[in-house]
């Protein structure tokens, strides 16, 4: 059991593929609306994630737009700031060019407010962006 762990441990830190550009948006919530990020020479990229608010324990439809470079894998993952989940990183499906979609999910969260990360990972030749995304869960009333 302790060499599985440990296996699982040294795959995550060993073995990721390496991300050569970082941005942080700090001025699209991307649970209210669609997001639009210029990367770069002549590259963008829109996000919209579906039903807006982002409610944990409901899946979501997440539609990403590449403008100006072709990608080989888009993947996302959700990054608890106050708790960690470990969720796992959803591999988008190319729809049409440049056009990627998938279906993802966060956890139910005991706070009454979580802050979180969408972080949007881009493959493309020999360089990779990821792109994260702040945004804030608020725990359901029953």
């Amino acid at each position: 059991m302790v060499s599985l762990v440990a296996f699982g441990y040294s795959y995550k830190y060993f073995f990721q593929e390496v991300v050569t550009h970082h941005i942080k948006v700090h001025d699209c919530q991307i649970s209210e609306s669609s997001c639009s990020v210029f990367i770069g020479e002549n590259r963008s990229l829109t996000i919209d994630v579906l039903p807006r608010g982002m409610v944990p324990t409901k899946i979501m439809d997440i539609n990403v737009n590449l403008k100006g470079f072709i990608a080989d894998k888009v993947l996302i993952n959700f990054e608890g700031i106050e708790i960690d989940h470990n969720l796992p990183a959803y591999r988008f499906d190319e729809t049409s060019s440049g056009h990627f979609n998938t279906k993802g999910l966060i956890t139910f969260c005991t706070l009454d407010a979580m802050h979180w990360w969408a972080n949007l990972v881009i493959f493309s030749g020999n360089e990779s962006w990821k792109v994260s995304f702040p945004f804030e869960t608020h725990k359901a009333i029953y």
